[in-house]
């Protein structure tokens, strides 16, 4: 089955790029700005310069955040695998199915008119209590917007993919708006990112990162 308008074949590597994000929720605000790494199949290190510095490496089940200025070192350790959505949507448009299959969504339809595709999927047996489809909607092989529907029909969370970069066959979505609401909250999110690198040399810190000898590792298993 084709889930998008063309199948690609230029490989990724690897990827760096800058990213801010942005998330409000009533009147609370933060910002976070940093670097992330990308290595494929599914490693992604990011370096964190604000609000504090952290290096995060999320790798298969297991998540590492050590903070270098107090040599303290947290290991999360999980039964499924890890989401890291300030940069899984992005890195998700080298999979054809936007790496929804992964997530356990399964095709329901699909729909295809000019040059819009719109697919409809059917949510995880996990979200089957709160969630009952997620639209994906394709312009020129753009992802340009994905609505979750709860389970009287109405989007619940919704995502904008904005001002695309091009490479090869695929297109970047540099900034990404998704709103969350919930009878009881809502939450605006705005990432974006800028000064992105295809396969190009990672740094040896990067690629062969780990905790410097004498920090202790607290290990938490959720």
């Amino acid at each position: 089955m084709v889930y998008n308008v063309t199948t690609y074949a230029l490989v990724i590597d690897n990827a760096t790029t800058e990213f801010e994000r942005n998330l409000k929720q009533e009147t609370n605000e933060e910002t976070i700005e940093g670097i992330v790494y990308y290595q494929f199949p599914e490693k992604v290190i990011a370096s964190i310069q604000k609000p504090v510095k952290q290096l995060i490496s999320f790798d298969s089940n297991d998540v590492i955040i050590y903070y270098p200025d107090d040599s303290i070192a947290f290991k999360f350790i999980s039964s499924y695998p890890v989401s890291f959505s300030f940069f899984e949507t992005f890195i998700n448009i080298i999979k054809e199915d936007f790496g929804v299959c992964d997530r356990g969504y399964t095709l329901k339809k699909h729909q295809r008119k000019k040059d819009t595709l719109i697919t409809y999927w059917n949510p995880p047996p996990i979200l089957l209590k709160t969630a009952s489809e997620l639209k994906l909607v394709y312009v020129k092989n753009k992802i340009i917007n994905s609505e979750l529907k709860n389970k009287d029909g109405e989007t619940f969370l919704e995502a904008q993919y904005k001002d695309h970069l091009n490479y090869g066959e695929y297109y970047f979505p540099r900034e990404i708006n998704t709103k969350l609401k919930t009878e009881q909250y809502s939450i605006l999110e705005k990432i974006t990112y800028k000064n992105i690198i295809f396969n190009d040399t990672l740094p040896e810190e990067i690629v062969n990162f780990k905790i410097p000898e004498g920090v202790e590792i607290e290990e938490i298993k959720w």
